[in-house]
């Protein structure tokens, strides 16, 4: 399953403002409740940075289009798709083969 890092505001989207409290937990339980929804796509991990004003999320997933979603829905300004280093390796073999 492909992973990505999303870098969301805790003052943007309008799904997680309707949702969280004035909390920082309330705000994880919201965000997590919205990516969750998206069938197949899982919080790995949740992290602020220390401003409070960002949260950086692992998230799983299983189809781009997912993930999609969850970018538009949590309103995440940067995301970073991450692969394996089996995946890396693979892709290079198959790219280095075609050379």
């Amino acid at each position: 399953m492909p992973h990505s890092w999303l870098r969301i505001s805790s003052q943007t989207s309008r799904k997680l403002e309707r949702c969280k409290g004035g909390k920082k937990v309330d705000f994880e339980s919201c965000a997590t409740q919205i990516i969750e929804a998206e069938q197949g796509v899982k919080v790995l991990q949740f992290w602020f940075e220390q401003n409070g004003k960002y949260a950086h999320v692992l998230i799983e997933w299983d189809d781009p289009e997912q993930k999609l979603n969850v970018v538009f829905d949590t309103q995440a300004i940067e995301v970073v798709d991450l692969v394996k280093s089996e995946d890396i390796d693979r892709i290079a073999t198959t790219r280095n083969d075609g050379e």
